[in-house]
């Protein structure tokens, strides 16, 4: 009943207008916070504070970041309602945390986006034996938006940290390209795709169909090889390459599709016929015509499709 009721003030005091009411309501949870003397009351605590609390709060919270037993829900009110002193926070604690209060803080660093890290990332991926530690830095290193933090992803790819595994270290670098897309520097991102498509995990087709979805947002700089992905012996990453290509912009690619389209066969032909299907600015229906007669039953139903 106790609970149902504090809960009940923090849900009133949160409501819009109401900063009077939520300013005293976080500062007793805070006072309880701090004279509490079990780990179960300190949860609740900062779980309702969650809701409530402010940047002006943030360093009555701070040193809750170097408690195993608080730092996840601390660092979870940093990222939520704490701004640029919640970052600071966090920053703050992090070279003196433990391997369980680093987790919580790298995590709640990658999740704002923080760039600031990207030195005791490093520094900490190096002798680092804890597996989830080591995913939280991954998570910070490619949320940054750092290059520098995408060159160490890289050369860690071929020899990832203690509990990593390869495709782990691909998706974090894939994850470090669509930051560069979130952020408008799409020559960025479609570099990063790039070298994951050419030398990282070849043989993995989820981890190319998602690069190939990166370059295909990144825009005009990923067309090409997006292009290419068409010829791929992988149907999976056709398939992906066609949609990307059909729902990109510019009138270079009809053009380009048509150009690809004098030399291929088989299943590269049919992709492209796909692709040139999908796309409104294509006008030449004439060309799926053509295909009608083709003596290969898999471009022959590319082009019925295309028609139809």
């Amino acid at each position: 009943p106790v609970r149902t009721i504090v809960h009940g003030v923090v849900n009133r005091s949160g409501r819009p207008g109401a900063e009077k009411q939520r300013r005293l309501a976080a500062e007793a949870l805070i006072a309880c916070l701090e004279g509490a003397d079990n780990d179960e009351v300190r949860d609740f605590m900062l779980e309702q504070l969650r809701f409530i609390a402010g940047a002006r709060d943030i360093p009555a919270l701070g040193k809750r970041l170097l408690d195993a037993k608080t730092a996840s829900r601390a660092a979870a009110i940093m990222t939520s309602t704490g701004g640029a002193a919640g970052e600071r926070a966090l920053l703050d604690a992090l070279p003196g945390a433990d391997p369980a209060c680093a987790t919580a803080v790298l995590k709640a660093l990658g999740d704002l986006g923080s760039a600031a890290c990207v030195a005791e990332c490093a520094k900490r991926l190096g002798g680092a034996a804890d597996a989830n530690l080591n995913r939280a830095i991954l998570h910070a290193l490619a949320r940054s938006g750092s290059q520098e933090a995408g060159d160490i992803l890289e050369k860690r790819v071929a020899n990832p940290p203690a509990g990593i595994g390869q495709s782990e270290m691909v998706s974090a670098c894939l994850d470090f390209a669509g930051r560069m897309v979130e952020t408008g520097r799409p020559d960025k991102a479609a570099e990063a795709a790039r070298k994951v498509l050419e030398g990282v995990m070849p043989a993995d087709p989820a981890a190319r169909c998602r690069a190939l979805s990166i370059m295909g947002a990144a825009g005009k700089g990923g067309i090409p090889v997006v292009l290419a992905a068409l010829g791929d012996s992988n149907r999976s990453v056709r398939a992906q390459a066609v949609m990307q290509v059909a729902q990109s912009k510019g009138v270079h690619v009809v053009r380009d599709l048509m150009y690809a389209l004098q030399s291929a066969t088989g299943e590269h032909r049919a992709a492209l016929l796909d692709t040139l299907s999908q796309r409104a600015d294509f006008r030449r229906v004439a060309v799926l015509g053509d295909e009608l007669s083709s003596t290969d039953a898999v471009v022959r139903a590319a082009a019925m499709d295309g028609l139809c």
